[in-house]
């Protein structure tokens, strides 16, 4: 049985591959930053945070997931537990993607990761601050913007 992650990974999917039909490369690659990173800033937005690493450890890459996590850390659950800002951690996380996609050229694959062991349950509703995730929902929310 796919879970909801799998769902909206798919419909996400099959929407941007019939998008790319319609579109020319130059057109598609500006459509697949804002895309991406209006996903990135809301996982990063979502993301449950005591002392920032799980915020601080979105990692988008291109043409290859990412394999490690970032080490990057905010200031604490006060200064990054602000729903309405990134904090420290997620502000860096927000602003190295953003280096990635300029370099991003027309059709390559875009990554997000996150690979702190405890991000899964967080998705699962392990803390207060995220009942319902963050991945599945920020999925959802892009494919009714974007889709």
């Amino acid at each position: 049985m796919a879970t909801r992650i799998e769902r909206a990974v798919k419909k996400f999917k099959a929407g941007a591959a019939e998008f790319s039909k319609t579109v020319v490369p130059v057109e598609f690659v500006s459509f697949q930053k804002l895309v991406a990173f209006d996903l990135l800033e809301r996982l990063v937005l979502k993301t449950a945070v005591d002392l920032g690493g799980a915020r601080g450890n979105w990692q988008l890459t291109i043409g290859t997931p990412a394999s490690g996590t970032t080490g990057r850390v905010g200031g604490g659950a006060e200064a990054e537990a602000d729903r309405g800002t990134e904090g420290k951690a997620g502000a860096d996380a927000i602003n190295a993607a953003s280096a990635v996609l300029a370099s991003l050229k027309p059709f390559q694959t875009v990554y997000i990761t996150n690979n702190l062991k405890y991000i899964e349950p967080l998705e699962k509703g392990s803390s207060s601050q995220s009942p319902e995730g963050m991945i599945a929902v920020s999925l959802e929310e892009v494919n009714l913007i974007f889709g």
